[in-house]
């Protein structure tokens, strides 16, 4: 049984990477920019002419495990006559199809109890949706998608092999998504809680093997790390260090806090001519807090604090809208062409989409949840909280985006049918609605009128 699911998976990636690998080879992308461009260069410190060593790894910035990800890309591309943009798209189409083919639909069948992975309406559904809003960040080298499909993997190993290769697979897995994005970091707490709370039969074997398989798992995914910071920087923690002293940044999520205050949320454009410029929207409110509490760039996690404690309803405000921004995907790219164009259509149908998500939540329409299902919501939008402080990009609130499409897809209830309604509900559907996408598009309106270097209009 087990052997007919792998093959069933083992098609459904093939034809989704060949679906997704044509759509973007005909993309338009020919260049790997800004930070892409950094984690594809980071990949050739593990070589020394054509030696390969893994503790030549020396950036300060970003942990090992990405650029070691793209180390096959970065060799196709010198052994191939190819341009690294393709390398890096012949990648991004398997993260793809691993996403919204394979691991998302298994992990919702495992964390529900479905007998059968959903069908295939369903999961074409998914794939839709992550294709209609994401589609472009896939001719990118960036950490995003790789770091949450390493931290589902180690939750569907959790559930899937309940004894102790489980659990070390679910710390690899657990460990790649740490050192590929540390703000992952906020999910190990809730981690172990769920290690504690998940029911596993009698044959998963005594929780000391299984811990000390997630233990075991963990350690040999970090011990790379910590031996090249101390080869490195003599400082032997298993962590990324986050600090650039050539740029100045001490800590860089400390950084990102106080950079949070002056934009509430941030978009890359690329220009006519490739060169690379930012989309900043100030926030006003968040401009006064600095002014008013004196916060720089060099402030420290006590004045940030003690700023929180001083104004905690400008706080709220603040991360509110960050949490739409996020939440408001504009372009289903990291780094957007036409910064002007008109991006209504996409809008209306995300807002559209975050309707039924709260029409889904709010009617109870989940069932009951259990408690373990509680912890791995934790687990998967830990994340999400720990960056809503921060200058808000889309893509730094992927799991909760992720989640919305998977609720969407696999959870709807096939009873609800707009036919099977009274004329009454469906009114009182249609105001609802109504007054949400108009409130939606105020609130957007806001955030594109403090764009930096003018005023952006929706439409």
């Amino acid at each position: 049984m087990r052997n007919k699911g792998l093959k069933r998976d083992g098609w459904w990636f093939v034809g989704g990477y060949l679906l997704w690998l044509g759509y973007l080879l005909n993309s338009g992308y020919e260049v790997i920019y800004g930070d892409a461009g950094t984690y594809w260069e980071l990949a050739y410190r593990f070589f020394h002419g054509h030696a390969f060593s893994l503790l030549a790894y020396n950036d300060r910035m970003r942990g090992y495990a990405y650029p070691l990800l793209n180390v096959p890309g970065a060799v196709l591309a010198a052994v191939l006559p190819c341009a690294p943009a393709t390398a890096a798209k012949v990648l991004g189409a398997g993260y793809a199809a691993l996403a919204f083919t394979v691991v998302g639909p298994r992990l919702w069948q495992a964390l529900t109890g479905m007998l059968k992975r959903p069908s295939w309406p369903q999961t074409v559904v998914f794939g839709v949706l992550g294709f209609g809003f994401w589609r472009d960040y896939f001719n990118f080298p960036l950490s995003d998608f790789p770091a949450l499909l390493a931290l589902a993997a180690g939750l569907l190993a959790l559930y899937r092999l309940p004894g102790w290769r489980g659990h070390l697979l679910a710390g690899v897995g657990l460990a790649l998504a740490v050192n590929i994005r540390p703000i992952y970091l906020a999910s190990v707490p809730f981690f172990m809680v769920l290690v504690l709370v998940l029911p596993t039969p009698l044959k998963a074997g005594h929780w000391r093997y299984r811990g000390l398989g997630l233990v075991l798992g963990l350690g040999l995914t970090l011990l790379p790390q910590a031996l090249i910071n101390y080869r490195h920087f003599r400082t032997p923690t298993p962590f990324v260090l986050a600090e650039s002293p050539k740029y100045g940044t001490r800590n860089l999520y400390l950084e990102k806090l106080i950079w949070g205050l002056h934009h509430q949320k941030y978009e890359t454009a690329v220009e006519a001519n490739g060169a690379v410029g930012q989309l900043l929207f100030l926030d006003p409110a968040g401009l006064a807090l600095i002014e008013r509490e004196h916060l720089s760039l060099h402030s420290t996690y006590r004045a940030y604090a003690r700023a929180l404690l001083h104004h905690p309803a400008d706080f709220a405000g603040l991360y509110a809208r960050r949490l739409f921004n996020g939440l408001d995907v504009q372009y289903p790219t990291p780094y957007v062409r036409k910064a002007a164009a008109s991006t209504i259509g996409l809008a209306l149908i995300n807002y559209t989409i975050w309707f039924l998500v709260l029409l889904y939540v709010t009617t109870g329409a989940c069932g009951v949840v259990r408690r373990d299902q509680w912890v791995v919501l934790a687990v998967w939008l830990a994340p999400v909280v720990a960056v809503l402080p921060m200058s808000m990009e889309c893509r730094f609130v992927l799991p909760l985006h992720l989640l919305a499409y998977a609720l969407l897809a696999f959870g709807w209830p096939a009873a609800w049918r707009l036919s099977l309604l009274s004329f009454n509900t469906r009114l009182r559907l249609g105001i609802a609605y109504l007054g949400f996408v108009l409130l939606c598009l105020a609130l957007s309106s806001a955030t594109q009128a403090n764009l930096e270097s003018a005023p952006r209009l929706l439409t």
